[in-house]
């Protein structure tokens, strides 16, 4: 296992891992403090966990966006023009909620997973422009985290140019950077509606934080309207 620092590490500067699983990432500050001090014994400390009144609310829309998207996707041979277009701006919202809420680092997998489905989804919208441009990122953050050091500071003006975020890293894995349907993505159930006890039934096996303006590349409105 390596870990990998996808942002500049300050000398003296505490570095820090989060020990929640990826399925507890969006629940409330509540259900993390208590799955945390079951767990390893500890209350977190962290600004989220610390100020749930700013965090919450922003977990919350990822959540129910997170839902939408994957609803969307589902049936994506079957969107209008229109609505693909409403997809990929949705998509670009969680992605800056990522970075705004400090989760960027912790969601590697779906990270990459939506910049991939912005890519094929411009595809489909016929943009070969905005298609090459967050393919390329999808590709960047992929080699990133597939044991290649040469390009992780390229992926840190990739993923996360000019965030404040809290240090943390990514365990690598590999992963397949070629072609991809997002219509054929798995649902992720990390977010799902189901009920506490499922949800806690599902964690079981799954062991393992406002909203200045990021930049994006730049689409072609006029293309999609």
């Amino acid at each position: 296992m390596e870990l990998v620092a996808i942002r500049d590490i300050e000398y003296g500067e505490e570095v820090t891992i989060s020990y929640l699983p990826l399925a507890l990432c969006l629940e409330p500050s509540s259900r993390r403090q208590t799955w945390l001090k079951d767990e390893y014994g500890f209350i977190c400390k962290c600004t989220s966990c610390s100020i749930p009144t700013i965090s919450d609310p922003c977990r919350r829309f990822i959540a129910q966006a997170e839902r939408d998207v994957a609803k969307s996707l589902a049936k994506l041979p079957d969107l209008k023009r229109a609505q693909v277009v409403e997809l990929v701006e949705k998509i670009l919202t969680i992605l800056d909620r990522y970075e705004d809420d400090g989760l960027a680092p912790r969601v590697v997998q779906p990270h990459l997973s939506h910049t991939r489905s912005v890519a094929e989804l411009y595809r489909w919208l016929d943009d070969a422009t905005n298609e090459k441009v967050w393919r390329e990122r999808a590709t960047i953050e992929a080699t990133a985290f597939d044991d290649d050091p040469h390009t992780t500071p390229a992926l840190t003006d990739v993923l996360r140019p000019g965030s404040q975020s809290p240090v943390a890293f990514a365990v690598n894995n590999r992963r397949d950077c070629g072609e991809w349907d997002p219509a054929q993505r798995e649902p992720r159930t990390s977010y799902s509606t189901a009920s506490a006890d499922q949800q806690s039934k599902q964690e079981e096996s799954a062991l393992h934080e406002h909203r200045p303006k990021r930049h994006r590349p730049r689409r072609q409105r006029s293309r999609h309207r």
